[in-house]
């Protein structure tokens, strides 16, 4: 997977949904993922604090995802495609819509004073 930011928990990347070609994948079935995902991984073994802010923390993306369930088909608002804990890993997984152009931020970054216009079309 290709590392495509970095947030609080965790690191986002670029996925490809190789589901349909396996019969042992750990992508949840609660719903059909498009072919490239983002991916919210948070790893549990490198957060400071112990188990019970861990617990906490577990908590906050399991709100988060709830969050992403209420807007599921607000257009501004990237789609959420499930939650992962891997226990064995000590990782949970967030599975979103990967949204190509990145966000303002990114291309803030990239391409320095964006346009009045081309903030308004990627906010609409």
């Amino acid at each position: 997977m290709e590392e495509i930011g970095e947030g609080a928990y965790g690191i986002v990347f670029k996925g490809v949904n190789n589901s349909a070609y396996s019969s042992e994948s750990k992508i949840p079935p609660n719903r059909k993922l498009p072919t490239v995902v983002a991916v919210k991984v948070v790893q549990m073994a490198n957060l400071s604090g112990g188990s019970e802010s861990k617990r906490a923390i577990l908590a906050k993306l399991r709100k988060e995802c709830n969050v992403l369930i209420k807007f599921d088909k607000h257009p501004n608002i990237v789609k959420y495609y499930g939650f992962l804990e891997d226990k064995e890993k000590s990782e949970a997984s967030i599975f979103m819509e990967f949204i190509p152009a990145g966000t303002l931020q990114s291309m803030y970054r990239s391409y320095g004073p964006l346009d009045e216009l081309l903030v308004k079309r990627v906010t609409r």
